[in-house]
């Protein structure tokens, strides 16, 4: 059976706010952050936040040897919306281990592209870091064998 994946979608709307570094260059060659930046529109998945955490709800599964190992915990993904609104540069900040940090990269490079951010009327390339939960309660968690 499947494991229960409870997402944190109020902790997602608030790590919005985070780690919005703007980008010189698009892609960058090497990781420079630039100062912290306010932009005049954040980036957005195309089909909108609602739209996008359906996705989440519905494509994180549980990695079996998470299962197993009873593993549980939060997987903070950092990933760059670049100027064309593709996703690139994913690096787990922090990691469950198991296989969930692969399991959130999976189904963020899958979500599809995001409008840019926009900074005087121009899209900006920007980081952003979004949480992905993997927890369960006891009753919950049963592995297929």
């Amino acid at each position: 059976m499947k494991a229960i994946i409870l997402l944190g979608v109020l902790s997602l709307c608030m790590t919005f706010a985070m780690a919005q570094e703007v980008k010189e260059q698009e892609p960058p060659q090497k990781t420079e952050e630039v100062e912290l930046a306010v932009v005049d529109q954040n980036p957005e998945p195309v089909k909108g936040m609602d739209a996008f955490y359906q996705y989440i709800a519905t494509n994180l599964k549980y990695p079996k040897e998470a299962r197993m190992a009873h593993a549980k915990g939060k997987v903070h993904v950092k990933f760059t919306v670049q100027k064309d609104g593709s996703l690139a540069n994913y690096k787990i900040i922090q990691s469950v281990g198991y296989g969930c940090d692969e399991e959130a990269i999976r189904v963020l490079k899958e979500a599809g592209k995001w409008k840019p951010a926009m900074y005087q009327g121009k899209p900006m390339a920007i980081d952003l870091v979004l949480p992905f939960d993997f927890s369960f309660t006891d009753e919950q968690i049963q592995v297929d064998e």
